[in-house]
């Protein structure tokens, strides 16, 4: 693996090259999308900060739950290392957040999240790939040809593991390219959103059973649970996607 990246003396973790590359990315495409949809600058700035704010301290703040020991033996470095962070933690208080800050606004709530499905797995694969470079979030031990040996593992330096990392990274991938060919097709509000939740749901799922995430109720790890949820909420936007079709077919169909 490759943790840090050095230059003479300057050295920078290869995880924060690639969360710094997430985050430019992401930027920068929800910065073309605020555009074509002809809504200000100002907006887009309280929008992402918004967002990017609530995330960090989500993320934060469930990692830190998950690594109660860590943050009990030094809490700085559990805190502020970038390296630090969780998912799910992020989505469930930025989601929040952003929420609230459209309702606020009363802005169309669909249309602002229709507008970040097709961007999120991008930062996601950017993500992933810092993961799999620092050696964190590895799985548990396989004999396939594409097992890898990290450094830093809870098992012996000889044992290679499930690259689970490049696993979410491929799948984040194939979701990117997905929703950005439909993006384009005239979908009905809620139906990326709702793509988005339920393809990375049921992704992050099945590889939860290659990860070492303590298993918490019914053999079901907590990102688990949340995937769950992610699904659910998924397949609730593209219901309501659809039976508002059906109710504007049908009020047509009556006017006829």
């Amino acid at each position: 693996m490759y943790p840090v990246i050095s230059i003479g003396s300057f050295e920078i973790e290869c995880y924060t090259v690639c969360y710094l590359l997430a985050f430019g990315i992401v930027t920068v495409m929800l910065r073309s999308e605020f555009k074509k949809s002809h809504y200000s600058l100002k907006l887009f700035i309280g929008f992402f900060l918004t967002g990017l704010f609530f995330s960090i301290l989500g993320s934060k703040i469930y990692y830190v739950l998950e690594n109660w020991e860590a943050f009990t033996v030094d809490p700085y470095r559990t805190i502020f290392n970038i390296s630090g962070s969780a998912w799910f933690g992020g989505f469930i208080l930025g989601g929040s957040a952003i929420l609230i800050f459209l309702r606020i606004k009363k802005l169309p709530i669909l249309e602002f999240l229709d507008m970040l499905a097709p961007i999120i797995p991008l930062g996601q694969v950017f993500g992933r790939l810092g993961c799999y470079l620092a050696g964190c979030c590895y799985g548990t031990p396989s004999n396939l040809p594409w097992a890898t040996i990290f450094p830093n593992t809870i098992y012996p330096p000889h044992v290679r593991v499930h690259p689970t990392q490049l696993y979410e990274m491929i799948i984040s991938l194939m979701i990117f390219i997905l929703l950005q060919r439909l993006k384009n097709k005239n979908l009905k509000g809620g139906v990326l959103i709702g793509l988005f939740l339920v393809l990375a749901g049921t992704g992050r799922f099945f590889i939860e059973f290659y990860r070492i995430n303590p298993r918490i109720f019914a053999q079901l790890s907590a990102p688990q649970f949340f995937s769950l949820l992610t699904i659910l909420i998924g397949l609730f936007f593209i219901l309501k996607a659809n039976e508002s079709t059906k109710t504007a077919a049908e009020i047509t169909q009556e006017q006829h």
